[in-house]
C-alpha cells in the first residue's frame, strides 16, 4: 500500500458528493447525532479486531472513515474542511518541532522518539 496525501483523498472522497446528495433527496434514516456515533464506535472497534487480526484493514479503515463523515454530516460539519484543519494543524506543529529541534541545535532525524514526543508535546501546548 503506498502513500496518499491529504489532498488526494479528499478527491477521493469528494467524487462521492453526487451520491450523497441522491441519498438525502431520496430517504431520510431517521438516524440521530447518538446513532451516528455509536456506528462510529463499533467501526473503530471492528477496525481494533481487524488489526489485531492483520486482517481486512483497510475494509474496516474505510468503514471508520465512513461512519466518521457520517458523525461531521449529523453535527454540521463538512469532513473535508475539517481534515484540511487537521492537516494545517499537523504541519504548524511539524514545522514548530524541527525549529525547537534546531534551537537546540539538533535535527529531528537525530531524536529518539521519546526526545521527539516531547517536542510535539510542546507544540501542541503552543497551539
Amino acid at each position: 500500500m503506498r502513500w496518499m496525501p491529504w489532498p488526494a483523498v479528499c478527491q477521493v472522497c469528494g467524487g462521492r458528493r453526487r451520491y450523497r446528495r441522491r441519498l438525502r433527496r431520496r430517504a431520510s434514516t431517521g438516524a440521530t447525532s447518538p446513532d451516528a456515533l455509536d456506528k462510529l464506535d463499533e467501526e473503530t472497534a471492528e477496525l481494533r479486531q481487524a488489526v489485531r487480526d492483520g486482517t481486512n484493514v483497510e475494509e474496516e479503515l474505510g468503514d471508520v472513515l465512513f461512519a466518521a463523515v457520517k458523525v461531521g454530516r449529523f453535527c454540521g460539519v463538512d469532513p473535508e474542511t475539517s481534515v484540511n484543519g487537521t492537516c494545517e494543524k499537523f504541519i504548524r506543529r511539524f514545522r514548530a518541532m524541527e525549529e525547537a529541534a534546531a534551537a537546540a541545535g539538533r535535527s529531528l532525524s537525530d531524536m529518539t522518539l521519546e526526545e521527539m514526543t516531547a517536542l510535539w508535546n510542546g507544540a501542541k501546548e503552543c497551539s
